[in-house]
């Protein structure tokens, strides 16, 4: 962003753009880089964009430091995409000494592979405007060997609320480090492992963290990797606990410490049956995916938490009988509106078409779905989000798409005729549809929806979906992804 005196953008900024709503402001921002925001600072000397910029700032921002990998920094653009973001030592030098009396509400510093020493380099040098925020937050990530006293480093800051630690590689006098973390601001520790041989019993995994005294005001804490459920003291807190790849088996181990607890994930830790009479009244959301349950007990009051607004359950070996159980004998709460049972052993459409209908969003992948001929299919209301990825699905004419869709995954079936299927034009509000690897005859003849913005086909060429289409994207608001869709290359 060059800005020159006396041209349109001078007069642009200078009268019109400090009388755009802030949000408007902000959007424009966005879609700005770190330098066009400093060089349009430094460069154009204007009270109300100073002002603006300022504030912007000073909500939150996004440090990734040298050292962290372009994938890393990606995914980071993904998850914080709506921060501004600022990569490198020298860009954030540079805005430092830029936005001088820029102290933000909250920092977000990640950081992976060889990026701590840089980190701690920024940490140092501009210590006294760091303890000025409110909230930091600090995530490593990939080969930092994480030493005690690189943690009790982070912990000084006084001013630290959130630390999470994904496949970091750990000293093991860490972990049994007796001493309490006494830390005033901490509500979130997440101890996070990439997991190799899921189910084995590699002593070098599994961690012992008897040893870890836990801050006593924590709010979140995740952890992995666990030897003993029984041992461990949880804050009373502590109301998001996430347990997973532990020696638990059994949910009746975790009942002392689910009390006060709104959401639970116990994710590949050994499951083979839910006790209803276990689970905390006030949990919110519930993750149990990658067990392998068998069943579902209680006493005969027994019900899911009423407050329940989302339930996952992928990978878990269900079936229809259990899901029929559910559906006849226990019931679903009031306000469940997402549900995820992908990649189990549900077939009969009819005992899935009595799921309740609040569901917003449904996960449904790699479960091979069969009904009779003539039989409606999916008709929930409130539907935003359906996912039917390797559903064994040839045919759309039986399915009534409800209109109110706006995300729609068909990947990896064997429909022969997209074009054939009469309920497109009822899909008013579908922003995302996913159908790839798809054959591109299945294509030939196919309206572009009027509201559509993203069409994932993967592996097809441009120029050939515009042939097939008869029309180019071009004319529509439409961006058309071929390098697959977020469900493509995963087990659920």
């Amino acid at each position: 962003m060059i800005i020159s005196y006396g041209d349109w953008s001078s007069s642009f900024l200078e009268h019109y753009f400090p009388r755009l709503p802030e949000d408007i402001q902000n959007c424009i921002y966005e879609l700005s880089t770190g330098n066009d925001l400093l060089n349009l600072y430094t460069r154009f000397r204007n009270a109300a964009v100073h002002s603006s910029l300022s504030s912007y700032y000073s909500q939150e921002i996004l440090f990734i430091p040298w050292g962290s990998s372009s994938s890393f920094s990606r995914r980071m653009d993904n998850n914080k995409r709506m921060l501004p973001i600022i990569r490198n030592n020298d860009d954030v030098i540079q805005f430092i000494n830029e936005f001088p009396k820029v102290i933000p509400n909250r920092l977000h510093i990640h950081c992976n592979n060889y990026g701590f020493s840089s980190m701690q380099d920024i940490l140092d040098m501009y210590g006294d405007r760091i303890y000025q925020i409110k909230e930091l937050e600090i995530t490593l990530a990939g080969y930092i060997l994480l030493t005690p006293n690189k943690f009790n480093y982070l912990l000084s800051f006084p001013n630290l609320t959130t630390l999470q630690l994904y496949s970091t590689r750990w000293e093991k006098r860490l972990v049994k480090n007796s001493i309490p973390i006494n830390h005033p601001t901490l509500r979130k520790l997440e101890f996070s492992q990439f997991v190799y041989g899921v189910g084995n019993d590699n002593v070098d995994y599994y961690i012992d963290w008897s040893g870890f005294e836990f801050p006593q005001n924590l709010q979140e804490l995740s952890l992995t990797g666990i030897a003993n459920i029984s041992t461990i003291t949880i804050p009373e807190t502590t109301t998001h606990l996430h347990f997973n790849c532990a020696k638990i088996g059994d949910i009746v181990s975790c009942k002392s410490m689910l009390e006060n607890v709104t959401e639970l994930s116990l994710r590949w830790c050994r499951l083979q049956v839910i006790d209803l009479d276990v689970l905390p009244a006030g949990l919110r959301i519930l993750d149990l995916s990658y067990n392998r349950i068998g069943r579902i007990v209680g006493n005969y009051k027994s019900a899911l938490p009423e407050d329940l607004h989302t339930l996952k359950l992928n990978m878990c070996t269900l079936d229809d009988v259990v899901l029929d159980h559910i559906n006849e004998n226990i019931g679903w709460p009031s306000q469940l509106t997402r549900l995820e049972i992908s990649s189990n052993n549900f077939s009969k459409i009819d005992i899935l078409e009595k799921l309740p209908e609040t569901l917003k969003t449904l996960w449904l992948s790699r479960n091979h779905l069969k009904w009779d001929e003539g039989e409606v299919l999916f008709t929930f209301p409130h539907l935003t989000e359906l996912c039917l990825h390797r559903c064994g699905i040839c045919d759309l004419q039986n399915f009534q798409f409800p209109s109110s869709l706006k995300n729609l995954t068909l990947c990896f079936n064997e429909i022969e005729n997209i074009s054939s299927y009469q309920g497109w034009n009822n899909l008013v509000n579908l922003h995302t549809l996913s159908l790839c690897r798809f054959s591109r005859q299945n294509l030939n003849g196919w309206i572009v929806l009027p509201n559509l913005r993203e069409l994932h086909l993967a592996y097809t060429e441009n120029d050939q979906l515009n042939n097939k289409f008869g029309v180019s994207s071009e004319n529509y608001n439409l961006q058309i992804i071929t390098s697959g869709c977020r469900y493509c290359n995963r087990n659920t």
